[in-house]
């Protein structure tokens, strides 16, 4: 439901390197949607 979430992750990679972080968010089903802002990667 609505509210403020963190999603908390710990990974280790096949040589042992630990990488650990946080992604915090929040969802309020009051905000109008935006539109996606255009690419600006010019890759062929």
């Amino acid at each position: 439901g609505p509210g403020k979430y963190v999603v908390t992750y710990r990974v280790v990679s096949g040589d042992g390197h630990i990488m650990s972080g946080e992604l915090h968010f929040t969802i309020d089903p009051s905000a109008r949607p935006t539109a996606p802002k255009a690419s600006q990667d010019q890759t062929p």
